[in-house]
């Protein structure tokens, strides 16, 4: 009988996983950049509840499908954790190819940097991809390239989150043809593999797949984990026996949540230790801005004896040069 409702389960409509979230309100169509589908929705938490960050989220749809109206089940999910919420769009294929989707992302990154303020949230900024949008997030962090393009720095990501992403693929390639309309021509094809071009360098990376995962296998998983690790990167991946491509997101869903209660928790506790990092961070940033600054009053203090010594000798000299000229003109 659970097996039945797993199965139906698996098989719902978004919209009744929408139904079933509380009813939020969003700005919807911000525009990051021109195209048509550069907009992304914009969840804020009351002014009277105090965030802990912002979440810009990545959907999914093989590159060439999905809607950031499918999801406020996953905005409700993360605002119930505390954090302020972006879905994005991007561009699709077969109309736009790699890179132009991980561009997008990348703008939509640097949007949020510079415009959140405006709307009095100045905290830590996160990614979460599911699918094609993990694979966005894996080489928006992996490489410095995506976000140097667009004039900004992944440093300004504190954290990202990747689920069931596609991240090992490049023998997959030659067989699919779908996927060689969204990823271009051969020459470009291990530019789009995030374990190829990973550097180490990334923000911190939680990796989460399904065991049973049919559409992109969990061996991605681990392929990222050590792509990361073995260049002394940051990540930490989890495999969750019950879960597939499809009921990895929908566990963030109130209706299918006990599918796998974990994945909000994981993806919580994650969020929450890269918090507590910046915040050990900052601090640590602050303790050094105070000693340098007490260094900087001591040497201009130093200073300004040395150059007060200087004067009154020169002054004194002076003196001396002038009385004695006075004597020898009398």
């Amino acid at each position: 009988m659970k097996a039945w409702i797993k199965q139906r389960l698996q098989a719902l409509p978004l919209e009744l996983m929408n139904r079933a979230a509380a009813g939020r309100a969003a700005l919807r169509d911000l525009e990051y950049g021109r195209a048509e589908r550069q907009k992304l929705d914009l969840y804020l938490l009351p002014v009277a509840q105090q965030s802990k960050g912002t979440v810009l989220y990545i959907h999914g749809g093989y590159w060439d499908s999905g809607d950031k109206r499918d999801y406020p089940f996953m905005a409700d999910a993360l605002l119930s954790l505390g954090f302020n919420v972006a879905v994005m769009n991007y561009r699709l294929a077969p109309a736009n190819i790699f890179p132009d989707f991980v561009t997008d992302a990348a703008l939509a990154v640097r949007w949020l940097s510079e415009n959140l303020p405006r709307f009095g949230v100045n905290k830590p900024l996160f990614v979460i991809g599911h699918s094609a949008g993990a694979h966005i997030t894996a080489l928006l962090c992996c490489t410095p390239v995506y976000m140097a393009q667009v004039g900004s720095s992944r440093d300004g990501i504190a954290g990202a989150v990747c689920m069931a992403g596609p991240h090992d693929f490049l023998d997959w390639l030659p067989t699919d043809p779908r996927m060689q309309l969204a990823l271009g021509p051969p020459t470009q094809w291990r530019d789009t593999q995030p374990v190829l071009v990973a550097d180490g360098l990334n923000p911190p990376l939680l990796i989460l797949h399904g065991m049973r995962d049919t559409v992109c296998t969990p061996l991605h998983a681990p392929a990222l984990h050590g792509a990361i690790t073995k260049r002394s990167g940051q990540a930490e991946y989890i495999w969750y026996e019950r879960l597939d491509h499809y009921t990895m997101v929908g566990a963030f869903s109130r209706i299918a949540r006990w599918l796998e209660p974990r994945v909000v928790r994981d993806v919580q506790r994650f969020l929450t230790a890269q918090l507590e990092r910046l915040g050990g961070k900052l601090a640590f940033e602050q303790r050094r801005a105070a000693a340098c600054q007490h260094v900087l009053r001591q040497f201009q203090t130093q200073i300004l004896s040395f150059v007060s010594v200087t004067l009154d000798a020169g002054a004194d000299d002076l003196r001396t040069v002038g009385s004695r000229d006075a004597t020898l003109e009398r």
